[in-house]
């Protein structure tokens, strides 16, 4: 396991047993005083421009595949709670050509670190919800050369939580993701002055790399 793996599972099982130990501490309440759901789901979309990285000479896509997470929500009153959420996501970063096969870049871990609220109502079986988040998403090339780095990020889903027992319910959900990939560039128009310097907005100045993702999860309330 590199170091980097080595931090992260390091960094989780802290997160973990910190929250099991002030659910356990909290358990005796009357009402539920948290919610921890474990999920696992699937994204898909995304796009690295050339323009705002050294590394690729052509626009890259991000390929499909699986996500593992971890979702806290901390109610407020029983329609708003406060989210916390992790996700993790091991995916490769490939460009093609029109008709052509994908041609391989590099592997890239995305994880998202995010606060966000969540809403939710009743009804007779079900409690669906919509949520929204601000964040960080940590993007960490796994070629060996390339140095990872972390960006503003935010989402917006909903969903449905469909209750087992009084402590236990499924989670499903459908989520979008808005990561900021963008960098300021600027032409030097033949002038050594700085002040010439000038940002062109249909040159890629600003950008951003967007994510689906649905998941499913298991909620446990204390």
């Amino acid at each position: 396991m590199t170091p980097v793996n080595q931090t992260r599972v390091s960094r989780l099982a802290t997160l973990a047993a910190a929250i099991v130990l002030f659910g356990g501490a909290l358990g005796a309440s009357a009402q539920p005083v948290i919610e921890i759901t474990p999920t696992v789901g699937f994204r898909w979309g995304g796009e690295i421009r050339a323009e705002d990285t050294t590394t690729l000479d052509r626009d890259a896509d991000l390929e499909e595949g699986h996500s593992l997470g971890l979702v806290v929500d901390i109610p407020v009153s029983n329609h708003l709670q406060i989210e916390l959420l992790f996700d993790h996501q091991r995916t490769g970063l490939g460009s093609s050509t029109l008709f052509g096969p994908t041609e391989q870049q590099f592997d890239l871990d995305i994880d998202y670190y995010h606060v966000g609220a969540l809403y939710q109502w009743k009804t007779k079986s079900v409690s669906p919800f919509i949520v929204g988040s601000i964040g960080i998403a940590d993007l960490d090339p796994q070629d060996g050369f390339n140095s990872g780095t972390r960006r503003f990020s935010t989402s917006f889903g909903g969903g449905v939580k469909i209750p087992l027992s009084s402590h236990v319910a499924v989670r499903f959900e459908g989520r979008g993701f808005w990561t900021d990939t963008g960098d300021t560039r600027f032409d030097d128009d033949d002038d050594d002055d700085d002040s010439h310097h000038r940002c062109h907005d249909d040159d890629g100045c600003s950008s951003g790399l967007v994510q689906g993702q649905v998941r499913l999860g298991v909620t446990v309330s204390f």
